[in-house]
This record gives structure tokens, C-alpha cells and sequence, in this order.
């Protein structure tokens, strides 16, 4: 083995190493040839910032797809929560619902006191542009008036019967039917109905010989008379339907009616309206966001005798008492404004001793409302917070923490 001198040699980078051997006289030979490559500190460093920078690449590319996608995935929901808001059925208003049942019953009701389907309506004809039908106009005109005089539509009342009373084939679709309006859901799921609609004072008669001959009155179709009694005049009919007096008699003391509401659509944010609590026993409790709110504070602090139930004196800040003249147990109560609230939060010494009191009225210490507990005066310094809310437990909205400083000296 023929071993070559060894050396240090530089080479530029990229520079490619050639081998060769020149053999003589030999057959069989074997070269062995062994390169040890030393790294350059540069080399090392030039490497480690390609390297970093290929990292950082891959990683900017690897994080705006993700963010691509998210972007993508958001857009997708947007657009389906804005599909679903388009298809959501809030309903029309209450009010606009109770017209809709009772022009539908109202239909009916005409319907089967005529005994006809309305196919006689036909004063208007189709053309370009409709024309009316002078004669048969007069006529209608003559039976809808009336139809809408000869009933006191606005005191109509009415009872909705359950889907199976309708017709079978309408059954499934009318068990299905829904709307945020309770009343008008079950007109929607109604089968039948009782109608109930008073006659118009004056009108017995006219209705009576329409019922026994099919003519309006006096046999030939022409309405009363603009000075007969059986006239009701346009501006009577606008006051019935603006629900203006009619001169109506009350009978008894009037109530209170509560509409219900499933509270879906009510309010535009999901949080619980809070309240301000009355004294015990009233359940009209006052909402704390109506134009008539009260402040929410504390008032002043009490000194009271825990045993006799007595207020001695209102504490104010930086005030001295002397223990000698106090009784042997004492506690604080805290007045509010307004005078009930959902609960008083003490904390005496920042947490030496802290209280939450439900009960009117409000102590720092336990409040059984037949026996207060109180402590015995210590000497020292002392500082207390309080603080009203409007919930129980300390919970709701929270007034301005009211805090004084006070001493006893023995």
C-alpha cells in the first residue's frame, strides 16, 4: 500500500477533486483514496441562513393557505347564516295577524249565511284596461254594504277546533303548521272554527228578510235610505275600525291582560333583562333599563345596636368612636336606594370579615330578621366597602362602591 503525503489544502468552493494512479508492472491493484474536508466557519454560517430562509418561506406559504381556508371556511358560513336569516319566518306582527283570521272567517262566515262562493262578484270585467259593469256594480255595491253593516264584525269572536275536524288529506300539513305567533299558528293548524258576531242594533229586520227571501231589503237590492235608521254612515264605520268609543257601558273593574310571547324575536341580544326588586310580596318589580330607572347606590351607613334593633348613629368617613360608649354588640345595616334591591355585598378590612345580605333590610352581619348578630367593639382602625346589586347574590348591576373609614378607641 503506497500511502500518499497528507496536507492542508484550500480549495474554492465548488471546485471538483480529480484521482488517478499510474500502475506499472502489476496486475491486480487496489487504490485507496481518503478526502477529509474541513467546514469553514463562513460555509457554516452561509448555510444556516439558506437553510432559515427555506424554513421561513415554507412556513409563510404553509400559513397564508391555512389562513386562505379559514378566510374560505368563514365566507362559507356567513353566507349560510345569511341564507338561513333570509329563510327564517319571524311572522308578521300580532296585529296584522288577528286581521288576516278575521278577514279569513269573516269570508267564510258571508259565505254561508249567502249560501254562496262569491262567484256573483264579477262587476269588474277583464280587458285592457278593466272596465266595470255599471248595473252589476250598483248591485254588488248594494250587497257588500250590506254585508259589512248588517254584523258587528269588529265584536266578532271566535274559537279555533283542533286539524282532525278538517279534511283528512290536509291533516299531516296542517299538524305541521308553525308560526312565532301562538294564536296564529293555531289558526294556521285549525280544522274548523266557531264563529260568534253580533247582529247590528236596527238590523234584525233587514237580516231577517234577506234570511227568509235572499233579497236585501225592500225586495229590489237598494240599501236603506241615507235618513234610515238601518244607514250607517262611513265615519261610524272607521270609528269601529280604529277601535274608537262606540259608547260602550263597562261592566265591572277593569284587568290587566298579558299577551303571551315565545321571547325568540323580543330583544336583540341574548343577555336577561334585570329588574329592580320591590318590597316583598309585589311582583311588579321595576326594570332597571326603562325611562323611569332609579340610580342604583348606596345611601348611608348605620351604626345599629344588634340586640335592641336601634340605630345609634350614620357612620361617615374618618369618623372616631368611642368603645365605652357603645353597647356590647354591634353591626352595621346599609341603606339603599332605591329602598329594596336583590342584595348587599359587605367587606370589612379587605376580607377580614365579608358578608352578602338578600334580606331587607341589610346588616354586615348574618340577618335572621328576628335576631341580629352583631360583634363586640374592638379597638383599631377599620375600613369598609359596600356595594348594592341588583341581583341576588351579588349579581346583576352593581352600584358605586361606597367605602368609609372609621376607628374605635377604647
Amino acid at each position: 500500500m503506497v500511502s500518499l503525503s497528507s496536507g492542508y489544502y484550500v480549495y474554492p468552493e465548488g471546485t471538483q477533486l480529480a484521482a488517478g494512479a499510474v500502475v506499472l508492472e502489476s496486475r491486480n491493484f487496489i487504490v485507496d483514496i481518503t478526502i477529509f474536508c474541513k467546514r469553514r466557519p463562513e460555509a457554516f454560517e452561509d448555510w444556516q441562513l439558506k437553510t432559515f430562509q427555506k424554513i421561513q418561506q415554507a412556513y409563510e406559504r404553509r400559513v397564508s393557505a391555512y389562513e386562505e381556508k379559514v378566510a374560505a371556511i368563514k365566507a362559507e358560513a356567513a353566507q349560510a347564516q345569511a341564507q338561513a336569516d333570509e329563510k327564517k319566518n319571524i311572522g308578521d306582527p300580532p296585529p296584522v295577524n288577528r286581521v288576516t283570521e278575521r278577514n279569513e272567517l269573516k269570508k267564510h262566515t258571508i259565505s254561508i249565511v249567502t249560501g254562496s262562493r262569491y262567484e256573483f262578484i264579477d262587476a269588474v270585467l277583464d280587458a285592457q284596461p278593466p272596465y266595470f259593469d255599471f248595473d252589476k256594480a250598483r248591485e254588488e255595491g248594494s250587497f257588500i254594504r250590506f254585508f259589512e253593516q248588517v254584523f258587528e264584525w269588529e265584536q266578532m269572536q271566535y274559537v279555533f277546533y283542533p286539524y282532525f275536524w278538517g279534511r283528512r288529506s290536509k291533516w299531516d300539513k296542517r299538524f305541521a303548521a308553525d308560526d312565532p305567533d301562538p294564536q296564529f299558528r293555531e289558526f294556521l293548524k285549525a280544522g274548523a272554527a266557531r264563529v260568534v258576531v253580533p247582529v247590528r242594533p236596527g238590523f234584525e229586520t233587514a237580516l231577517q228578510h234577506y234570511l227568509d227571501t235572499g233579497k236585501l231589503w225592500d225586495g229590489q237590492g237598494d240599501p236603506p235610505q241615507i235618513t234610515s235608521p238601518l244607514y250607517v254612515s262611513i265615519v261610524d264605520e272607521i270609528k269601529e275600525r280604529t277601535g274608537a268609543s262606540q259608547g260602550e257601558i263597562p261592566v265591572g273593574e277593569p284587568w290587566d291582560v298579558r299577551v303571551p310571547t315565545n321571547l325568540l324575536y323580543v330583544r336583540a341580544h341574548d343577555d336577561l333583562p334585570t329588574w329592580y326588586q320591590n318590597p316583598p310580596g309585589s311582583w311588579q318589580w321595576q326594570p332597571t333599563d326603562s325611562e323611569t330607572t332609579f340610580t342604583l347606590f348606596v345611601k348611608d351607613l348605620i351604626l345599629v345596636n344588634a340586640e335592641t334593633k336601634e340605630e345609634i348613629q350614620q357612620l361617615h368617613d374618618g369618623d372616631s368612636l368611642n368603645i365605652a360608649t357603645l353597647p356590647a354588640k354591634i353591626t352595621i345595616q346599609a341603606k339603599t336606594n332605591p329602598q329594596y334591591v336583590g342584595s348587599v355585598r359587605f367587606d370589612l378590612n379587605d376580607g377580614d370579615h365579608k358578608q352578602t345580605d338578600e334580606s331587607f333590610p341589610y346588616y354586615l352581619y348574618s340577618n335572621d330578621k328576628d335576631k341580629l348578630s352583631g360583634e363586640r367593639p374592638k379597638a383599631g382602625d377599620y375600613t369598609l366597602r359596600v356595594t348594592a346589586y341588583t341581583g341576588p347574590d351579588g349579581l346583576g348591576l352593581a352600584s358605586e362602591e361606597k367605602v368609609i373609614h372609621f376607628s374605635f378607641k377604647a
